[in-house]
């Protein structure tokens, strides 16, 4: 569940991102481990923070609807939920952390999220393309080939029927929603 762009590493939290079972935040904690490998390059990487804000500014402009996600307390230029008339959503948090926490590890926080409207992760295109974004509903998180159907895996995981029980069993352990 990467993407890359001009060389840094991108990690959605789709998968796993819902709820707050003890399974949940298994998984949870585990997507933010893979979050904090991310690169100190793209941490501190202006030009990846003003391509993530281009990307909100994109989907915007092509009828994307936004709200903060943390209104009142952080504008919806460093948090925004968005929604498409057809049913995606998606979350963008570009956070420039100097002007208010100086002595932040990293410069920027940034992270794109997508889900299709059948609540599924959907990869992160590098720049924004809804056609892109539409033919994630097809794509395989696993395998990444395209396919007429995709099933769901743990919360939010989109695979391809091969791939399916593999990914059950990598992600749904005993008690994993409990």
């Amino acid at each position: 569940m990467q993407w890359q762009s001009s060389g840094a590493i991108y990690h959605e939290t789709g998968v796993g991102s819902r709820g707050s079972s003890r399974g949940c935040r298994r998984q949870e904690r585990a997507a933010g481990r893979i979050q904090q490998a991310r690169t100190d390059e793209m941490k501190n990487n202006h030009i990846e923070f003003q391509k993530a804000n281009e990307f909100r500014n994109a989907a915007l402009a092509d009828g994307w609807i936004a709200k903060p996600t943390y209104a009142p307390h952080e504008p919806i230029e460093s948090a925004a939920s968005l929604k498409h008339s057809e049913g995606y959503k998606m979350m963008i948090i570009t956070r420039d952390n100097i002007p208010e926490y100086p002595n932040a590890k990293n410069r920027y926080e940034i992270d794109i999220s997508i889900w299709g409207s059948d609540g599924l992760h959907i990869d992160t295109p590098p720049e924004y393309n809804m056609q892109m974004i539409r033919n994630g509903t097809k794509k395989c998180d696993n395998c990444k080939q395209i396919v007429d159907k995709t099933f769901r895996y743990s919360f939010a995981g989109r695979c391809c029927e091969q791939c399916l029980p593999k990914m059950r069993e990598q992600y749904e352990k005993s008690g994993w929603c409990d």
